[in-house]
């Protein structure tokens, strides 16, 4: 399971989830500010092997996701390659600036260094940490909860797209375009079952019947999670100030 919590010891698991939620909302934000590829590079690189370390990702899943990531992101270098003027090249009917496809590049290596961040903070962040973080924040707690289901729900849509996966290899199903629709279809149709029993159990609780809600656990920040914070906003600072 690429995207369940996992348990550990792992400087992830250990640190509180309020600043591990900063930490990652300081990533996103400093990858998006990056423009061109001699940046955003060495920041993807910095911020993938740092996930592998702090969360223990497994690296083998993570390459399958940039994989696919990669075969589809020649679609955005093709279109900025199209989008922006420029001297570039010819292919067939389409002129692609160099300027373009270079920023396309750096848009889907900014999504690498995005998702190792991502990967990190879901396995080493459990549900109910999450939703508290996000209240903590001020978030309101309905879409806290929103978030918490979403959360929840990964190890069942993945358990559930494996059974429908292995019927379809038992059945001698042909891969293709054909059997991804199936997939989709199949799944979508199971998962709806569980629409009723979720709605039912929220109303149990009386979600949504107040604008606050208590909570048993208190989220505290730590004094790893503060250094992780300063440590990203000093780095993000340096690289900003003296390497753009």
């Amino acid at each position: 399971m690429l995207l369940a919590y996992k348990p550990g010891r792992s400087l992830f698991n250990r640190t509180d989830p309020l600043m591990k939620f900063v930490w990652i909302c300081i990533i996103a934000g400093w990858l998006y500010t990056l423009r061109d590829i001699k940046t955003v590079l060495p920041v993807t690189l910095g911020v993938t092997i740092f996930s592998f370390l702090a969360a223990r990702v497994d690296i083998w899943r993570y390459l399958k996701i940039t994989l696919i990531m990669a075969i589809s992101g020649w679609g955005m270098i093709v279109y900025q390659g199209w989008a922006r003027p420029g001297e570039g090249i010819s292919i067939w009917f389409l002129n692609l600036s160099y300027t373009g496809m270079e920023v396309g590049i750096a848009i889907v290596l900014r999504t690498f260094g995005l998702v190792a961040s991502t990967i990190a903070y879901s396995v080493s962040t459990s549900p109910q940490e999450l939703e508290m973080s996000m209240i903590k924040v001020g978030i309101p707690y309905r879409f806290s909860r929103i978030a918490y289901l979403a959360l929840r729900m990964i190890p069942t849509y993945q358990y559930d797209l494996q059974a429908i996966d292995d019927v379809q290899t038992l059945r001698k199903s042909k891969k293709g375009f054909e059997r991804i629709k199936t997939t989709l279809a199949a799944l979508l149709a199971t998962e709806m079952r569980s629409v009723d029993t979720i709605a039912i159990a929220l109303d149990v609780r009386g979600f949504g019947a107040h604008k606050t809600r208590t909570e048993l656990n208190e989220v505290h920040v730590s004094k790893k999670g503060l250094a992780l914070v300063i440590v990203t906003i000093a780095l993000m600072i340096v690289q900003l100030v003296y390497f753009q």
